[in-house]
């Protein structure tokens, strides 16, 4: 139903933005795993179809949020975690129509589109530093001969 009311929707986790989208892109191409899996769990109103399809489940048990761990807030369910996500908070990279996302593996995007994302202004300040961050690989790459530089906005 939100697809049919909204403009754009913004997925959080543990009060963090995890992806912000035109509505219409972030059904067809969610880049979070988060939102893969929160879109999973929709039901399909063609039952067959339904019972046919893949669902992404989320494990675990979700961490307290009075206390939330250190890193991506959803790296304690994530399939897809390493250790950069136990220990850097992934800023919101920006990518092509609007698309925003923190992840440091994105889902459907591809080396160009990663290589083109910037860190977007939205990004919190506790986000890991623009030197050491790029999505997709998790690891050190200087990002200011990009243009990609400070500690963003709130």
């Amino acid at each position: 139903m939100v697809r049919h009311f909204s403009d754009q929707i913004a997925v959080m986790y543990l009060g963090k933005f995890m992806e912000v989208s035109p509505a219409a892109e972030l059904y067809s191409k969610p880049i979070h795993p988060y939102t893969e899996a929160l879109l999973s769990a929709m039901p399909i109103p063609d039952p067959r179809e339904n019972r046919a399809r893949e669902r992404r489940v989320i494990g675990g048990e979700p961490p307290n949020p009075i206390a939330p761990p250190p890193g991506c807030r959803f790296h304690t369910r994530c399939p897809r975690a390493t250790e950069v996500c136990r220990e850097v908070e992934p800023p919101l990279a920006e990518y092509a129509g609007g698309h925003l996302a923190a992840c440091h593996h994105p889902l459907n995007v591809d080396s160009t589109e990663i290589s083109a994302a910037t860190r977007s202004p939205l990004s919190p300040l506790s986000a890991g530093e623009a030197h050491a961050w790029r999505p997709g690989r998790g690891g050190a790459r200087d990002t200011a001969a990009r243009g990609v530089t400070g500690n963003g906005g709130a």
